[in-house]
């Protein structure tokens, strides 16, 4: 199976239990395996999901607009204190407290949450 292939099988199948077989294959082959990244903006297939700060969506439109020349970058970018405010937010939403564990997700490759 190529890797377009295998990647293809990863969407569409639940990534529970694309974790758990493919884990259990990885092992049955001696091959050792990591699971990565740990953290997630409101993902549910990842150990820990992060809740999207206020005005993350402007931060989002700005990356993805042509900023190709300095007046461009000017022109579309978010000001200083909707920055700040979505920065700071991620912060606070990246403390582990404040995340949601999602333990089938952690459970599926045969660790404990």
């Amino acid at each position: 199976m190529t890797y377009d292939g295998i990647t293809f099988l990863r969407k569409k199948i639940n990534p529970r239990i694309w974790s758990h077989d493919f884990r259990t294959l990885l092992d049955r082959n001696n091959i050792d395996w990591t699971f990565w990244p740990y953290k997630k903006m409101i993902k549910s297939n990842y150990m820990d999901s992060i809740k999207t700060p206020k005005y993350w969506n402007k931060i989002v439109e700005f990356k993805l607009r042509d900023n190709s020349l300095f007046t461009k970058i000017r022109k579309h970018r978010p000001s200083q204190d909707i920055v700040r405010i979505a920065l700071n937010q991620l912060i606070q939403n990246l403390k582990f407290s404040n995340c949601k564990i999602n333990k089938e997700y952690i459970k599926a490759p045969g660790m404990k949450p």
